[in-house]
């Protein structure tokens, strides 16, 4: 049986797996699926991977795997608008993801998106205080004083929240803005 359709929005059942956590059919698919390697790469319309959706939703077993399994090509692989797993990861705040994916790519993962934005700018918009710590420490300084394309750094999207935040916003999750803008103030 063929199992590397796609949905209108280019989703194939791996993607489904795991956006419903389903972390044995994922393992069932990328390790016994008929063209395991296609399903695992594939992108959706916008060019989320599974390892972006996994690090969206905050499924660190099922991140950690694909990253096992699909290795730096997949971790580096972007979306059409350039962000990556880590700052789909950072956020919603899952700092255990955050930490995966450094770990695994190092300051690579660090990059930026086709609008200049880094992991921490969209960290610090949703006032993910813990990950945007976290990013700060292993980003270093030039990390932390980093421009948007619009000339925004994280302190200034920590205030604004804005655009960023609505794009990676999950409803009643924010965290402490207030609080991620002193702490970015302190740094700049």
């Amino acid at each position: 049986a063929a199992i590397q359709g796609r949905d209108c929005d280019g989703w194939n059942c791996l993607m489904y797996a795991v956006c419903n956590n389903h972390a044995d059919v994922v393992k069932l698919l990328c390790k016994h699926g008929s063209g395991s390697g296609v399903l695992l790469m594939q992108s959706g319309n916008k060019g989320g991977t599974p390892l972006t959706l996994a690090a969206y939703h905050g499924f660190p077993g099922i991140a950690e795997y694909l990253c096992d399994v699909g290795g730096e090509e997949l971790m580096f692989k972007t979306r059409n608008d350039g962000t990556n797993a880590l700052s789909w990861a950072a956020g919603q705040g899952h700092l255990d993801i955050v930490r995966l994916l450094f770990e695994r790519g190092g300051a690579r993962m660090l990059g930026r998106s086709h609008l200049g934005l880094t992991a921490l700018h969209v960290a610090a918009s949703q006032a993910r205080l813990q990950v945007v710590r976290f990013l700060c420490e292993v980003g270093g300084d030039a990390y932390v004083s980093a421009q948007t394309n619009n000339g925004e750094n994280a302190a200034d999207k920590a205030r604004a929240g804005g655009a960023t935040a609505g794009y990676f916003a999950e409803k009643g999750k924010e965290g402490d803005r207030e609080a991620t803008v002193r702490f970015l103030e302190e740094r700049l």
